[in-house]
């Protein structure tokens, strides 16, 4: 377990050069920078609600949490993430009750059938904590039985039925009871039949065990922008919460306002996560609904979009996550232990109690496990003391096995460099969100980007294709209308341009209109349709207009849209959603620069993309960005000479000698037919 604990320094070992000084072994506690000191109050085993400040510093599956006892060694735990509403733990307890005394008798009525009379002395269960039912097994088609149930004088039942017929079909063998005493249970049974029933009996009691225990947490909002109709606020989400929802709060008395949440950030799908529209009427009364639902969230930044309309942006704005809290679940140690988390080094621990982990639903004998180990009521509450450093952590950077530079880079062959300044984590990991401009120097691969420091040698690194959406407003020059057709040009802020979203603001009221999106493809060839479909907005609807592109990179845009008869749209505004790509390196901090624009270049290729999860889960610094720049060490001659250049040069010679060849011949022939 140590072992799978170091995966990280064992990554980095694997990763070093022959000959080159390998990572000291690490103990289990070096990989964790934070601790608690760990009470139980009970034997057996334990259950501890995983605090928020603890989730804000881990993984969000947990797997850089370990629990060790008194004496440092390991305990190993299940996590209990909790059971959504549609999956409930159902945990049925069966208990064969014993017949300890039996009597039966027939007693013999004047015009009525005679009745067959039984009395069932039944033991119970020694500690019955809540309500049974009385369920009777037999092997009769067809019956119908009164019962009488009592412990001691106390009637439990009276006048109750149970029965089974064949026509119509129907059952009932089943009979609730009150809470159970611990004397003897006496059952008596009634019926006309001519036969005994002579059942076996059985308790049961089931439960539906609670779903998922609901924590708020308050998130960062790292910036706040507000436009002409719409506030957009980036929220930092610490990596250990996984939000089922977003909860808006707001000093603003009345509104209603739809808005978006979207999922950005490294490993983040760069696409809409949830929707819905807030309102408040009269929060006194409840007459609020300030809650977004989200589907599945990966990346590091959450971004909410308020549509606004020509209302004023909402007041004092804070934003919460309703995350569904986990419990670990553990034998209790003898003596106080400790808590080890974060960090984010140690990969997810395979303990043996995963294999208790029942199916859900369950029922059963499943089910009664599953209610033995997850229900709180029958766990000894663990609790935790307050976190502080843990004096053991190494503090070396978790990545220092991959901060050594590369090779060298002629960076002479590259057209354009952007200076940067990097402040990594303490880990070692920096990250850059590529700007437009420099994806439009680069390759559409972003084969010809590459990090190098001052000495002129590269920096490894690993790339997140849609890490981030930039949002960049765009000229739009029309209408410019012929024959009932509208035509509007869009000015890119750079070409080419991968373009995932047009936004078109109007304050036109409502209109329904076919269009085209046109554009000239930046590999060149004819202009073609990127979208296409119908421009509309129904009454009384604020929101923009939004097509969707689809990343395509272009490098000019035209919207046409035919009018009819009417007059044609009046946009006051066009912005471009874009998604760009983030780089990871590990590197001191520094300065660096990235360059870019060598189209015959061959993408690069760093064995650090064999370690890809372990670097990308560690928590990651800033880099300051220059604008980009013309590169003044750029030699065209530089590119020939170099990589495939030469090859190049002798193909062009070739075919200049060819074709100098071949025009001596044609001038040659051509005299001779002259003379």
């Amino acid at each position: 377990m140590r072992r799978r604990a170091a995966a990280v320094l064992l990554a980095g070992a694997a990763l070093a050069p022959a000959g080159e000084a390998q990572p000291r072994e690490s103990t289990l506690e070096s990989l964790f920078p934070r601790q608690a000191a760990l009470a139980v109050d009970g034997e057996g085993l334990a259950r501890l609600l995983v605090p928020p400040a603890v989730l804000a510093e881990c993984r969000p599956d947990l797997s850089d949490v370990r629990i060790v006892d008194g004496a440092g060694n390991e305990v190993p735990y299940l996590v209990d993430s909790g059971r959504p509403p549609e999956r409930p733990l159902e945990a049925v307890t069966r208990f064969a009750a014993p017949v300890r005394d039996v009597s039966r008798s027939t007693v013999e009525r004047e015009g009525a059938p005679d009745l067959q009379r039984e009395v069932y002395r039944l033991g119970v269960p020694g500690d019955p904590p809540d309500s049974w039912e009385l369920v009777l097994i037999t092997s009769r088609a067809n019956f119908v039985r009164r019962v009488r149930v009592s412990q001691g004088e106390a009637a439990l039942l009276d006048g109750e039925s149970v029965f089974r017929l064949r026509q119509p079909e129907l059952a009932k063998t089943r009979l609730p009871l009150p809470p159970l005493g611990g004397e003897e249970l006496v059952v008596e049974l009634e019926g006309e039949e001519g036969f005994f029933l002579e059942p076996a009996f059985r308790l049961e009691r089931g439960r539906t065990l609670a779903g998922r225990e609901r924590l708020s947490v308050d998130l960062a909002i790292v910036s706040e922008r507000h436009f002409a109709d719409r506030s957009e606020l980036e929220i930092e989400r610490p990596p250990g919460l996984l939000p089922d929802r977003l909860v808006l709060a707001t000093t603003t008395p009345a509104f209603s306002r739809r808005v978006e949440v979207w999922d950005e950030g490294a490993r983040s799908a760069a696409a809409a996560v949830g929707a819905a529209t807030l309102v408040r009427v009269d929060p006194a009364a409840g007459l609020e609904q300030l809650e977004v639902e989200l589907a599945a969230v990966r990346g590091d930044r959450l971004r909410l979009v308020v549509d606004n309309g020509d209302s004023p942006p909402l007041a004092g704005v804070r934003v919460a996550a309703a995350i569904q809290q986990p419990a670990l679940i553990f034998a209790a140690p003898e003596a106080p232990g400790r808590l080890l988390f974060g960090g984010g080094r140690a990969h997810r621990p395979r303990y043996d109690l995963e294999g208790l982990r029942p199916g859900l639903p369950a029922a059963g004998e499943a089910a009664e496990i599953g209610e033995r180990l997850f229900d709180p009521r029958q766990l000894a509450v663990a609790r935790l003391g307050a976190a502080a450093a843990n004096p053991a952590f190494d503090p070396a950077p978790a990545l220092a096995f991959a901060m050594r530079p590369g090779g060298a880079l002629d960076t002479r062959r590259y057209s354009h460099r952007q200076r940067l300044a990097a402040e990594p984590s303490a880990e070692g990991l920096v990250r850059v969100d590529l700007g437009l401009e420099l994806l439009a120097v680069a390759r559409p691969d972003l084969a010809d980007v590459r990090i190098v420091d001052r000495q002129g040698n590269q920096r490894a690194y690993l790339i997140e294709r849609q890490a981030a959406v930039v949002t960049r407003e765009l000229g739009l020059d029309g209408p410019h209308t012929d024959d009932g057709v509208s035509r509007y040009d869009v000015a890119l802020p750079v070409a080419p341009l991968a373009l995932d979203e047009l936004v078109l603001h109007t304050a036109v009221p409502y209109f329904d209109r076919p269009f085209d999106l046109e554009a000239e493809p930046a590999e060149g060839g004819p202009r073609r349709a990127v979208a296409a479909g119908r421009l509309a907005r129904r009454q009384g609807d604020p929101r923009p207009l939004r097509i969707a592109v689809g990343g395509a990179r272009v490098t000019a845009l035209e919207l046409v849209v035919p009018d009819g008869d009417d007059a044609p749209l009046s946009f006051s505004r066009a912005e471009g959603r874009c998604p760009v790509p983030r780089l990871y390196f590990a590197a001191p901090a520094g300065e660096y620069a990235i360059v870019a624009g060598h189209p015959g270049d061959d993408p690069p290729v760093y064995e650090l993309a064999r370690v890809r999860d372990v670097v990308l889960a560690v928590a990651a610094g800033s880099a300051a960005l220059d604008d980009l720049a013309p590169n003044p060490d750029y030699s065209a001659s530089a590119r020939l000479v170099s990589g495939k250049g030469p090859q190049v040069l002798l193909l062009w010679a070739a075919i200049i000698l060819v074709v100098a060849v071949l025009a001596w011949l044609t001038l040659r022939l051509a005299r001779q037919e002259g003379e």
